[in-house]
C-alpha cells in the first residue's frame, strides 16, 4: 500500500528520534511525513531525502514553530 503524506505547511527545522541504549537521528528540513498502521515514519527532506524510521524509538524531539498534525 502506498503511504500517505501529511505535506507540512512549515516544514520541520528538525527531528531527532531517541532509541533505548543512547542511540539518535536528526532529520532536518523535514517537509513531508508518512505514519504507517505500524507507526513506521516515513519522512522526506525539502531537498528531497527519504528516510524510513522503524518503531521502537522511545520518543521525538521536534523543533517546530507549532504543532502540525
Amino acid at each position: 500500500m502506498k503511504p500517505k503524506f501529511v505535506e507540512l505547511k512549515d516544514p520541520n527545522n528538525s527531528r531527532t528520534y531517541f532509541w533505548q541504549g543512547g542511540s539518535s537521528l536528526t532529520v532536518k528540513n523535514v517537509a513531508r511525513i508518512a505514519v504507517s498502521e505500524r507507526q513506521t515514519h516515513r519522512l522526506e527532506t525539502k531537498s528531497g531525502d527519504k528516510y524510513i524510521i522503524p518503531p521502537g524509538w522511545l520518543y521525538m524531539k521536534v523543533d517546530v514553530k507549532e504543532w502540525t498534525f
